[in-house]
């Protein structure tokens, strides 16, 4: 092929590239937004119950088994009940936008140590203890990490 072939081949693979990764990154924050809501509605809803143990326990059942009905695998009660601990943790909306930025770029970055770096750093402000967030396993489920154990 000759150089200038090559150079716009190149051009157009990247035009790709670019728009797959802002689709990427659209979902992402669409999803993330969705669990913080579901979390957030959760919580609100148990507040209401008068027997906050027994009746938050009965709220996550019913939503667990109401949307893995409707929408089949993904909702199970742990999923269900990190959401609910994805929304205590950052109550803020705007505090999840800016995470969700840098974990999105995290997910699709070659250099994941500076990457890294920056998720702790805007992190660092909204933790009650140092790394809190990232030993939540939602947190490093949604990441893509691995819980350690060690």
């Amino acid at each position: 092929m000759p150089k200038t072939t090559k150079a716009y081949i190149a051009e157009i693979k990247q035009i790709l590239i670019e728009a797959k990764t802002k689709a990427y990154k659209a979902v992402n924050y669409a999803m993330v937004e969705a669990y913080w809501l579901i979390g957030k509605r959760i919580v609100e809803e148990i507040q209401q119950g008068k027997n906050r143990a027994n009746y938050g326990e009965q709220v996550i059942n019913n939503v667990s088994k109401a949307l893995t009905d409707e929408f089949g695998r993904g909702f199970s009660k742990r999923t269900i009940w990190q959401y609910r601990q994805f929304y205590q943790m950052f109550p803020k909306f705007s505090i999840k936008r800016s995470l969700i930025t840098v974990s999105t770029r995290l997910l699709i970055s070659q250099v994941k140590k500076s990457v890294i770096k920056e998720m702790q750093s805007k992190a660092k402000k909204y933790q009650k203890k140092k790394l809190e967030c990232f030993k939540n396993p939602s947190v490093l489920e949604f990441l893509g990490l691995s819980e350690n154990k060690g």
